[in-house]
């Protein structure tokens, strides 16, 4: 078996990017302090209410996106779990055949690994 931190999020729907940024910003932080004292792997889930191409995701992805104005940096990174399965279409819609996804499942890829 294994031990893992498991996490869920929601931010708030349909006021554009920057919203999603200071989320993932908080709960990165709040996850990093948790990690500290429980020196385990992370799963982030969550209804991220934003694209895969959107600059909060590639946060996630990379550790660090320039966006609105603002050098954006978290101290790890995520592999996208539906991402890593089907590369040639990372961004399938989640809702009512919209264009758009929504749903997440990230997988920590550093500091430490799934």
């Amino acid at each position: 078996g294994y031990t893992l931190i498991a996490a869920g999020t929601h931010p708030l729907c349909c006021r554009g990017d920057r919203v999603i940024l200071e989320a993932v910003e908080f709960v990165i932080g709040t996850l990093q302090e948790v990690q500290k004292t429980y020196p385990y792997p992370i799963v982030l889930m969550g209804d991220l209410n934003t694209g895969y191409f959107q600059p909060s995701q590639q946060l996630l992805r990379n550790g660090q996106v320039d966006a609105d104005g603002k050098s954006w940096t978290i101290p790890m990174t995520f592999s996208d779990a539906w991402a890593e399965l089907h590369p040639e279409n990372p961004d399938p819609s989640t809702i009512n055949d919209d264009p758009v996804r929504l749903d997440y499942v990230y997988f920590q890829k550093t500091p430490i690994s799934v």
